[in-house]
């Protein structure tokens, strides 16, 4: 009877463990604020998101310079640590001289340009409100359709100036929290960088660890799809990135040598937002596109005509000439999928929606074919042998 007993509790002792663990978690859990909790630990491991970014980032540019440049001399043979160690310092050279030269160069004259247009708006407002005010005047203000639609337009005008006044007496709050937000940017960033150079020389370590562990909760199929998984996964956006990157730096430089004929005072600042935008295949040269537009119509209608026309010969030269050449068959989707994909992310994760969309649809994608077609061979094999069992059987009765 004892011994049933004891028997009966060494049995369900595990799962009483479990239950009593699972509550005081379930109430740890409800007593915290979640959200906050949450944010805090992104916080906290910022550097490290960081840095695993600019790792996965800079890590094809290493194994190139490495495989393609140091390991092919003879002061490298047989040497493979020393020549990671020189790919890794051209690498991070290389990295913070487009930093030096982006904030030398090229930052303060898209400052600039973002500022002339800042007070360029502030001007065109009053400008514009006396403008309508003098030409409604003149337009039979009796008749009440005309004076009420001078009351909404006049009325309208008002609100946004005053808006764009009142914002100014919180610049200085603004500033502050700015210059706060980019000093805490810039420190997580450093930090980033130096975590990135640990991560890049312990690459293999945290791989193997990543492996062995998924090895211990996974079953043998299910590690081989998950590693199948992530290689391809990574294979899709590095390829996607560095790709699309390429692509843009194109476009960009192009877009900033027509537009210099076109609009000489904010060519540089309207490249940059195009080359951004043309990350997002298809909608992007067209999203960035608008505001271009739009600015070059406040100042001057005429060359908003020839910078739309622009535009949209660049876009086609990018859809049918560069990109195909550049990207070659990177994404594996067809058009349709590409669409789908923007779509679907931008209208649920916003603009890094519409960025990320694509590569992750390329990888469920074909990880949902992959599975499909094993599955139909699974099946048509089943079938093949079911039908050798039926031939097999009807030659044994026959004979």
């Amino acid at each position: 009877m004892i011994d049933g007993i004891k028997k009966g509790l060494k049995k369900y002792l595990g799962l009483i463990i479990v239950i009593l663990i699972a509550i005081i978690l379930y109430r740890a859990i409800e007593s915290v604020d979640l959200k906050k909790s949450m944010e805090w630990v992104i916080v906290l491991m910022k550097p490290f998101i960081y840095g695993l970014v600019i790792a996965y980032i800079l890590n094809p540019v290493i194994s190139f310079f490495k495989d393609n440049l140091f390991s092919r001399l003879k002061l490298f043979y047989g040497r493979e640590k020393a020549a990671m160690g020189v790919s890794m310092l051209l690498t991070y050279f290389l990295l913070f001289a487009i930093i030096y030269f982006m904030t030398v160069s090229i930052l303060p004259q898209i400052l600039s340009s973002a500022q002339g247009i800042i007070n360029y708006l502030f001007t065109l407002l009053p400008k514009l409100r006396g403008g309508l005010s003098s030409a409604l005047t003149e337009f039979e203000t009796n008749n009440s359709s005309a004076g009420n639609l001078y009351e909404g337009i006049n009325q309208t005008i008002t609100t946004a100036s005053d808006t764009l006044l009142n914002n100014l007496s919180n610049v200085v709050s603004t500033l502050i929290e700015s210059t706060y937000n980019v000093a805490s940017w810039l420190f997580n960033m450093i930090i980033g960088l130096v975590i990135s150079v640990y991560m890049i020389l312990n690459k293999d370590n945290l791989i193997n660890m990543v492996k062995k562990t998924a090895y211990l909760v996974m079953s043998p199929g299910t590690y081989n799809m998950f590693g199948g998984f992530m290689n391809e996964t990574n294979r899709t956006f590095e390829s996607f990135f560095i790709g699309k990157a390429i692509d843009s730096l194109i476009i960009a430089f192009i877009f900033f040598c027509g537009c210099c004929f076109i609009n000489r005072d904010y060519a540089l600042l309207f490249a940059c937002v195009i080359g951004i935008t043309n990350m997002i295949p298809y909608f992007g040269p067209f999203i960035g596109g608008v505001p271009v537009v739009a600015l070059c119509l406040l100042q001057e209608p005429y060359s908003a005509i020839w910078m739309a026309i622009f535009i949209f010969a660049l876009q086609q030269f990018d859809g049918y000439i560069l990109g195909p050449k550049v990207l070659g068959s990177s994404i594996g989707i067809k058009p349709l999928g590409v669409i789908f994909a923007i779509l679907v992310g931008g209208g649920i994760f916003g603009v890094m929606g519409m960025f990320f969309g694509v590569p992750v649809f390329a990888v469920i994608s074909k990880t949902l074919d992959g599975y499909i077609d094993s599955r139909l061979e699974k099946k048509r094999r089943a079938l093949e042998q079911g039908e050798n069992r039926e031939k097999e059987s009807a030659e044994y009765e026959q004979s």
